[in-house]
């Protein structure tokens, strides 16, 4: 009989959260994979179905807003809608549970004695640490001390911790005092089903694309690259380049509108597009740009970088020992740069755009480390041995 296995995430089937959908595909075969996700305010979605080889259970939590009361809100009725569905689980069963939302792995473990259950939790961003380092919550305030005391308390009644970056690693380990035996790397990956797809560059223009996709909130620093577009500007080269931002988020909407006051009309932005249109934005595109910050290395790690590098040469800001950056200098597939270096990218893209051959071949050193290093039944056989390893 197969061991089950449950993946609690509260996205399941989007694009952009294509992670657990692929973990639970590719685990399905040995294990009964149930999955455990919210509607997200689609009423659309049903409740309960079996999908391609595993079941799926939809909490009916209300929409993800762009707003803080309408995330919170969302996150809430999640957590309620999941504590209901952890007392029908299986026991002796495996869970894997990630921080979204924060802290639905906590419920996880007031489960674990009473269900006798293995958690595996998967950090993807770290709480209360980016609160603190975004200058938004005093470390001292009594708030953050006790959101810190539930991550210690989940941390510890965890059986397994993954993590998706060195960086990651060493803070849990010195800030919260686990032990390096139960914390394992494994990062992320592009979507695996677009892995596959042929990379036919489509710009003929003489101006060079840059392309940046996905979130772009407060943990991505923009100064940079508007001291960047301000610099372009200035020396009448604006003519040379195109920034094209395809995505979502509160520093979304703050770089769209300072564009707008200060005339960058270089730069374009667009909603969030479907997997086909996103494929035809990179494959228009000459180089994408992945944004982090010093402040939060350690605390969450930019995932859009794992797909941009199967498209394109990458320009990467933010620390030089964060993983998308020793990634970049392992494979020669483009370049580093600190925050607050605008000159420095104007230089790069300055230096690209007389050779443009350059950009050939970093795509295909790129692509070639992708395969290499990256890519997808990588990540997913680490996965694999960490369960497999668990369960014995």
């Amino acid at each position: 009989m197969k061991k089950n296995i449950y993946i609690i995430n509260q996205s399941y089937g989007d694009s952009r959260e294509h992670l657990k959908e692929e973990l639970g595909q590719s685990l399905k075969n040995t294990y009964r994979v149930t999955i455990v996700a919210g509607r997200n305010g689609n009423k659309l979605l049903k409740k309960h179905e079996h999908s391609n080889g595993v079941e799926i259970y939809r909490i009916s939590n209300s929409k993800m807003k762009r707003t803080t009361l309408g995330r919170l809100k969302s996150y809430v009725s999640f957590i309620i809608g999941a504590f209901w569905r952890m007392l029908r689980i299986r026991v002796n069963s495996i869970v894997i549970v990630t921080t979204q939302p924060p802290f639905v792995a906590y419920l996880v473990t007031l489960f674990k004695r009473m269900k006798r259950l293995k958690i595996v939790y998967n950090v993807q961003d770290l709480y209360p640490d980016v609160l603190v380092a975004l200058g938004k919550k005093d470390p001292k305030s009594i708030s953050m001390k006790l959101v810190r005391s539930i991550q210690i308390k989940t941390l510890a009644n965890s059986d397994r911790i993954v993590v998706i970056g060195k960086s990651m690693k060493n803070r849990i380990i010195n800030e919260y005092k686990v032990g390096t035996d139960r914390v394992s790397v494994i990062e992320n990956w592009g979507m695996g089903r677009l892995e596959d797809t042929a990379t036919v560059k489509r710009n003929a223009s003489s101006r060079i694309r840059v392309l940046y996709t996905g979130n772009l909130g407060e943990t991505h620093e923009i100064d940079t690259l508007l001291g960047a577009m301000r610099i372009i500007l200035d020396t009448n080269t604006d003519d040379s380049f195109c920034f094209r931002f395809v995505g979502l988020g509160s520093n979304f909407a703050r770089l769209k509108r300072i564009c707008a006051e200060e005339r960058l009309t270089f730069a374009e932005f667009s909603d969030p597009v479907s997997e086909e249109d996103l494929v035809n934005e990179y494959m228009n595109s000459d180089i994408s740009l992945v944004i982090s910050s010093k402040a939060i290395e350690g605390i969450l790690v930019p995932s859009k970088f794992y797909t941009a590098v199967l498209f394109n040469p990458v320009v990467f800001i933010g620390s030089i020992t964060d993983a998308p950056a020793q990634h970049i200098i392992n494979g020669s597939f483009g370049y580093v740069l600190d925050n607050g270096d605008s000159k420095g990218l104007v230089n790069i893209l300055e230096k690209l755009r007389s050779d443009k051959g350059q950009l050939e071949s970093m795509r295909m050193k790129a692509r070639s480390y992708y395969y290499e290093n990256l890519r997808s039944s990588i990540r997913i056989a680490q996965w694999k041995e960490l369960i497999d390893e668990l369960v014995s």
